[in-house]
C-alpha cells in the first residue's frame, strides 16, 4: 500500500514515527500513520489537540 500512496500527487511519505514506521500526510496536514511492519496504526489531523 505505501508504494501505491506514494505515487499520488501531493502525498509526502515521512520515515521514523513513534513506533518507528512512517506518516502518509496530504497537503492539508492530515494523513494516516503505520508502524514498522506497515500496519496501519492511526489518522492524523493537525487539527485535533
Amino acid at each position: 500500500m505505501k508504494d501505491f500512496l506514494e505515487k499520488i500527487p501531493d502525498l509526502t511519505v515521512k520515515q521514523g514515527n513513534k513506533f518507528e514506521g512512517f506518516d502518509i500526510i496530504d497537503l492539508t496536514g492530515k494523513g494516516l500513520r503505520f508502524d514498522q511492519n506497515g500496519n496501519f496504526v492511526s489518522f492524523l489531523d493537525k487539527d485535533l489537540k
